[in-house]
């Protein structure tokens, strides 16, 4: 049986696991925010206080936040926050799915929207925090190494679709990516226009969508997924991380593979 969904009249939900991952979501008199994302009782950034979603527009790069009106929590590991927006005389509608995994240091954070009228040259954000406590590079091989920004438009195919990001000491490495079984980059639809971008201390790591507008009529979806590790020092988080994204998408190697001799090969 599924879980009976609550409604939330309080000023935060919190969710927590057994690994030591807890997400506070914060509300203010604007709506809920993502708040913050924590790790054995540390912040993975300072709290998030402008919404849940963005809305950017590629020619004068206005970003307009967008924080829920309505928030469930429909278990300790999962809630629910949808609103509504007026922009350009088209409605936006949406909602953000966040789940913590029951015992792995990973989340999935599932965004849907659509807009009754076309909005062209907006694009929808996606992040886990809107503003920097903390200095942070990034990796996406080939396009980012060790760097402070990352402008990846449209994303290609190359391994997992994400970047890790970690700060400079590496107390905290992170992978985020967008849900490998996702059909992120179909060129016959809207998710062919998937971009990366990352400033430091300027632009939180986030996924754009949308390319040169969001169409009326389209359902968007984009299911994201986030690993994170404390361990401090890279290789440990590299392996940790990649065992935690192995065990949530249940990925197994194809045993009907079979490794030639070098006489046969």
């Amino acid at each position: 049986m599924n879980p009976r969904a609550i409604e939330i009249d309080t000023e935060m939900i919190s969710l927590g696991n057994t690994a030591g991952l807890d997400w506070e979501l914060h509300k203010s008199p604007e709506g809920w925010a993502l708040g913050t994302l924590s790790l054995h009782g540390k912040a993975i950034e300072q709290a998030a206080t402008r919404g849940m979603l963005a809305l950017r527009r590629a020619g004068d790069n206005d970003v307009r936040w967008l924080a829920a009106s309505q928030g469930e929590q429909i278990d300790s590991h999962h809630a629910r926050l949808s609103g509504q927006q007026e922009i350009y005389g088209s409605t936006l509608l949406w909602s953000v799915d966040i789940r913590l995994h029951e015992r792995l240091a990973a989340a999935t954070f599932n965004a849907t929207w659509s807009v009754d009228k076309d909005l062209h040259d907006w694009q929808m954000c996606l992040s886990y925090h809107d503003d920097f406590a903390h200095d942070w590079s990034l990796q996406s091989y080939p396009w980012a190494g060790n760097s402070e920004t990352a402008n990846i438009s449209p994303m290609r195919y190359r391994g997992i679709p994400g970047a890790l990001a970690y700060r400079p000491d590496l107390s905290t490495v992170l992978l985020y990516a967008i849900d490998s079984r996702s059909d992120y980059l179909n060129p016959t639809t809207w998710s062919g226009a998937t971009g990366f971008h990352f400033a430091n201390r300027e632009t939180a790591a986030q996924f754009r969508v949308g390319g040169t507008g969001l169409s009326a009529g389209t359902h968007y979806e984009m299911p994201l997924q986030l690993f994170i590790s404390g361990t401090g020092e890279f290789a440990g988080a590299i392996t940790e991380i990649m065992q935690t994204w192995i065990a949530l998408n249940d990925y197994e190697v194809d045993d009907t593979l079979q490794v030639r001799a070098p006489q046969d090969a």
